[in-house]
């Protein structure tokens, strides 16, 4: 019932779109967030070519695309060319939460720097973190935006039990939180850094989201690495599940790992 509800929805917006109106940018988000996108991604082209130019639209395309730097491209697009639009702080926002989640803090706080300045009643501003404080090793950082994968990473787990080589670097070293026992083999690896410091930005990040995080700390060859972790999940099914539901909202890659 419901699904022919929305198709229902969709014929209508078809019907209205055909005499050339504005189209109605709402009821095909609905449509998407009911589990319809490819009633809406059928129908995008003719939706670019009678209204190129429409800031809403192009918002649609941004929403549609799974490739994360893509879609973060044409959510800027939005924000350099339609900057009056009503789309423009919903965009701004999304290119936002993408580099902070895979953990280009800078960057993303000079997007939520000219979010708070340029659309300050924007309902997305009062719900925001707090920025994150500039790094000065961003450009050391690696994240994990690669395609899926159910095999677990090469490098293995250091028991945190295990002395360092260094006893001042053991002092130096922020505390890494022992993952708790798991009630599932499969969890997402979303990120890995080359501090504890931004690693522990991202994990806060998820957690923000409602989504639950951890930090466990790995070597991969003879380099330092904090591995975010999303989840416990009984299956693989059910980490792919919450992974497409990241890469969704946040336009960002996951690896499948099993524990």
């Amino acid at each position: 019932m419901k699904r022919s509800v929305l198709k229902l929805a969709l014929m209508t917006l078809l019907y209205v779109t055909s005499f050339a109106q504005p189209p109605n940018i709402e009821t095909y988000i609905a449509l998407i967030e009911n589990g319809q996108s490819d009633l809406v991604r059928n129908e995008l082209p003719s939706l670019l070519n009678q209204h190129s130019k429409n800031p809403g639209v192009l918002y649609l395309q941004a929403l549609l695309t799974t490739d994360g730097a893509e879609a973060v491209r044409l959510y800027q697009n939005i924000v350099d060319n339609h900057p009056a639009s009503e789309w423009a702080d919903d965009a701004l926002h999304r290119v936002y939460k993408f580099y902070y989640a895979i953990g280009l803090f800078r960057t993303a706080d000079l997007k939520l720097e000219q979010l708070k300045r340029d659309y300050p009643d924007s309902k997305y501003v009062a719900g925001l973190p707090p920025a994150a404080p500039a790094v000065s090793e961003q450009k050391t950082e690696t994240t994990q935006t690669s395609e899926t994968f159910t095999e677990p990473p090469t490098t293995p787990s250091i028991e945190l039990s295990q002395p360092e080589s260094s006893p001042r670097m053991e002092e130096s070293k922020p505390p890494v939180t022992q993952p708790p026992a798991s009630q599932g083999r499969f969890t997402l690896q979303v990120g890995a850094f080359s501090t504890f410091e931004n690693a522990d930005k991202q994990k806060s990040f998820f957690t923000y989201h409602n989504y639950p995080a951890e930090v466990e700390r790995k070597m991969s060859g003879s380099r330092e690495l904090f591995v975010v972790y999303v989840g416990s999940y009984s299956t693989d099914g059910e980490a792919r599940a919450t992974g497409d539901a990241i890469r969704r909202e946040f336009n960002m890659n996951y690896i499948v790992v099993i524990r």
